[in-house]
């Protein structure tokens, strides 16, 4: 069963000196703190319900004990007496815990006590304490107090309020001036009723100054403070036993009637702590003040209580709720001297071996990598082609012929460009397949030699920005040597077509050849059959020739501009065509630097993870032997106050013991409550660690239970409470 401890004050004087002894019960899940909300004003259980109903919802935590750590109240130690405490607990956290279906099984309350008290056991030399005490034994004022100016008490019903009621009430009556006591004569029952209205008025004057009080909530009144509808409970109450106390037959105990000792029972039952008690099981133990060592004493007592309560939660089945009982806590002075005497040692080895260790662990060093140079398997080079282009003749070619060779030149040169677009893309797939592959092959070659891990680590990532640089620099045209040359050919296409249509053929120079004759020939046949001056006439056979001849010239050198022009496309066409093809070399030759560099970056990043990852663990390993460091000096602390109880110096620790406690448990990567050498209770070594018979007194009878891990308990003595003696 699960044991959740509420103690109400955090700040408890040398409580954190035993809070090691439950590191093993927490541990294993079995106890679990939490802390009040009082820091001396009012008691606030609304923090408290909703971290306990999360931590049982989170934890899944069905069977679970509550358990609660007060103190007899005392004056700037507590604000206000057990019942309101156990009141507040009972209205703002168990209730609704009950309504949410987290209900435990057992309500436990530990009240500290270390309080001096009188004789009659009330507390002594503390005017406050004692108020509290009287309303918790009685729920009113019976003793004057002295230095009553310290706290109002106006909201309080007081000795000498219940007087004045007996005075209200009058003298003892005569029982004879009723008559016959079964039917009392008329005017023996109109004094009664002028008694009891009497009386009543009387009451109800005292209540109003209750009631003023009731709906106030101060440092003065609050946890003393009497409610509206407990006032309305006591008044009903009153009222409804004194009138059945004057209802025939009348009984002999009239003649001695006080009203005070009716509103006695009423204010007890309501108002003190046989009221608020019924649900719990409430346990006292004394803690001294009188000395430190006492303190300690006392405090080791209650710790091994809390454990045994934890762990043998059955023994709460042999207390009925509603009791209050006193435990008296018996220890083993000798186990328990071991057991401080083992603990100290332990940690002293402990410390050691971490201040050791940190001295070895100034600096690491680490083993140097191979250097990722390039991708292990390049991009082969593509395929090496040509197209030649179409010759160029203006005689043996006709326009439509060379078009058509000029289309197909073109087209296949269209198309090898794009199978060696293709080619490239089926390369570059291959090299990231490849790449992949080698990635994920998880190996990490290293050299024999040795560097510092923090230098070599931000070596690795100087490496790393200065690959990405390279990478940057690294340009892949986003445009295709494919497209480049159909956006040329494009551009030049129509102007080609138009050029090729101007060009001469063989029929063309024929053509030409007769137009020009015939034209040329006949100014001269008409000159032949006219009368033409003599002076005009020459030779026609050597003019037709020169201007045939001049003719024919300007064809053909027109002809030949045309395929000057054509030529030089041509050449324009090869160059293109030829820079498309070394783009595409260029392209995959970028590409494949670029899966060389994205390799080099890849195992650079896996070399840098490997060494962050280690540089991490060394640091977070440094930190938690420095942590761990802090904690035993802290502890060590803790250990010189309990070293205070062991009164045989001489006494010989187990030190084989404790060093192999430390090998096998020690774990510099887990907390406090996770690593057993910071338990005391880890220290009980051979058979002191075994089940032992406890002695348990409770009452008269004597009966054993058997206990495992808490070897320096010896007894338990429960008693009825003499302090709360309901």
């Amino acid at each position: 069963m699960h044991t959740i401890v509420i103690h109400l004050y955090e700040n408890m004087d040398d409580w954190h000196i035993i809070e090691p002894m439950f590191y093993n019960v927490q541990s294993n899940m079995e106890l679990s703190f939490f802390y009040g909300e009082n820091k001396g004003e009012f008691l606030s259980c609304e923090k408290l319900l909703v971290q306990v109903s999360e931590y049982l919802q989170y934890k899944d935590i069905d069977q679970w004990q509550l358990l609660i750590i007060t103190h007899i109240p005392e004056y700037k130690k507590s604000f206000g007496r057990l019942s309101s405490y156990l009141h507040e607990f009972k209205e703002q956290l168990i209730n609704p815990l009950k309504e949410t279906g987290h209900e435990p099984q057992n309500e436990i309350v530990l009240v500290l006590d270390s309080i001096n008290k009188q004789a009659d056991y009330s507390p002594k030399d503390d005017s406050i304490s004692n108020i509290w005490w009287q309303l918790d034994i009685h729920g009113y004022l019976k003793q004057p107090i002295k230095n009553i100016d310290k706290m109002p008490v106006s909201h309080l019903f007081t000795q000498r309020e219940l007087e004045t009621i007996d005075e209200a009430w009058g003298k003892p009556l005569n029982l004879h001036d009723a008559g016959i006591i079964n039917s009392p004569n008329k005017e023996f029952m109109a004094e009664l009723n002028r008694r009891v209205d009497h009386t009543f008025t009387h009451f109800d004057s005292i209540l109003a100054e209750k009631i003023k009080h009731s709906s106030k909530k101060t440092k003065e009144f609050h946890y003393d403070l009497i409610t509206e509808k407990q006032l309305k409970l006591i008044k009903s109450s009153f009222f409804t036993q004194i009138k059945k106390v004057i209802l025939p037959p009348l009984n002999d105990s009239l003649a001695t009637f006080k009203p005070s000792n009716l509103l006695l029972d009423i204010l007890r039952n309501t108002l003190s702590l046989n009221w608020y008690k019924s649900s719990f099981q409430i346990f006292r133990i004394e803690i001294s003040n009188m000395s430190l060592r006492l303190r300690l004493t006392d405090l080791l007592k209650l710790s091994m209580l809390i454990n045994l309560l934890t762990i043998n939660s059955n023994i709460l089945s042999r207390f009925s709720r509603g009791s209050v009982h006193d435990i008296q806590v018996t220890i083993d002075k000798e186990r328990m001297q071991n057991l401080i005497v083992n603990y100290n040692t332990c940690l002293e080895i402990a410390e050691q071996n971490i201040k050791d260790k940190l001295l070895d662990r100034q600096n690491m060093f680490i083993n140097k990598f191979n250097r990722p140079d390039s991708f292990p398997h390049s991009i082969s080079s593509l395929t090496k082609v040509d197209i030649p282009e179409p010759a160029l003749s203006s005689i043996s070619y006709s326009a439509l012929n060379f078009i058509y060779d000029w289309e197909t030149y073109i087209n296949d040169v269209e198309t090898q460009l794009q199978e060696r677009e293709e080619e490239i893309n089926q390369k570059v797939k291959e090299g990231i397949r490849d790449l992949s592959i080698y990635k994920r092959e998880n190996v990490i070659t290293i050299t024999e030699n040795k560097v510092e891990l923090s230098e070599y680590l931000s070596t690795i990532h100087d490496d790393i920005k200065k690959t990405v640089t390279e990478i940057d620099k690294i340009s892949t045209s986003k445009e295709s040597a494919q497209d480049k040359w159909k956006k040329f050919i494009s551009d030049k296409n129509d102007h080609v077509r138009y050029l090729i249509k101007q060009l001469p053929s063989k029929k063309t120079w024929w053509l030409t050849l007769l137009i020009v004759t015939i034209f040329m020939c006949a100014p001269f046949i008409t000159t032949h059959y006219g009368r033409v001056s003599e002076g005009l006439y020459t030779s026609p056979i050597f003019i037709l020739l020169l201007l045939t001849l001049l003719v024919l010239s300007t064809v053909f050198i027109s002809g030949k501009a045309i395929s000057i022009s054509l030529k030089t496309f041509i050449t324009d066409t090869r160059y293109k065509k030829n820079n498309c093809y070394s783009k595409q070399e260029t392209a995959l030759a970028n590409y494949n630097k670029y899966l060389n560099k994205v390799f080099q970056l890849y195992r650079l990043r896996r070399q840098y993870k490997y060494l962050n990852d280690q540089f991490t663990q060394f640091k977070q390993k440094n930190v938690s032997y420095r942590y761990h460091q802090t904690k035993i000096e802290e502890h060590k602390k803790i250990i010189n106050r309990l070293l205070t109880l062991v009164s045989d110096r001489n006494l010989a620790p187990d030190r084989r013991h404790c060093e192999a406690l430390l090998e096998h448990k020690f774990k510099v990567t887990k907390s406090v409550l996770d690593n057993p050498i910071y338990s005391p209770l880890e220290y009980q070594f051979n058979a002191q660690r075994e089940a032992h018979k406890l002695k348990m007194n409770i009452g008269n009878s004597v009966d054993t239970i058997i206990v495992r891990g808490l070897n320096p308990l010896s007894e338990l003595q429960f008693s009825v409470d003499k302090v709360y003696r309901l």
